[in-house]
């Protein structure tokens, strides 16, 4: 790979990174270096005022990044679904997908998902797979050559 003198790698300026639970903690780490080293990155968090939150801290830190909030409850298969088409219809293609997403409990009574599905077993063991589900679809999308949304530069 070739190194620029910012220490952005040349191959990853405008490939974008998905990574859910971006909003703090590790995913935020991730979504910061991912910024700093020229990729398009979208962050998502259950709420989209903290997702945008979170994007706007990169953006002021990290000089030209492109670095978009997204909400994203993936307890709910619906939102993943919405997400899934909105994401769709406004980023070009997807390079990497961080599934860090997680609940911490914050009541000692288990709280169910709208499926029935305890929401800390779900997203914690398999939140994973709807974000999975959403990259799924991608590589077909990658080939239809739409560009709308989001400018990942791809």
């Amino acid at each position: 790979m070739t190194h620029t003198s910012s220490g952005n790698t040349a191959n990853d300026r405008g490939r974008c990174v998905l990574i859910t639970g971006g909003s703090k903690g590790l995913g935020f780490a991730a979504a910061t270096r991912f910024a700093q080293r020229g990729f398009c990155v979208v962050l998502t968090s259950r709420s989209a005022a903290t997702a945008e939150v979170a994007a706007k801290n990169i953006r002021r830190h990290v000089p030209g990044a492109i670095v978009s909030g997204m909400a994203l409850d993936l307890a709910s298969l619906a939102d993943v679904r919405a997400f899934a088409a909105r994401f769709l219809s406004e980023v070009p293609a997807l390079h990497i997908l961080i599934a860090n997403a997680a609940q911490i409990p914050t009541t000692q009574t288990p709280q169910h998902t709208t499926q029935g599905i305890e929401k800390n077993t779900w997203s914690q063991s398999s939140g994973a797979l709807p974000a999975r589900s959403i990259a799924s679809t991608l590589p077909e999308y990658g080939r239809t050559g739409r560009r709308r949304g989001a400018d990942c530069g791809g």
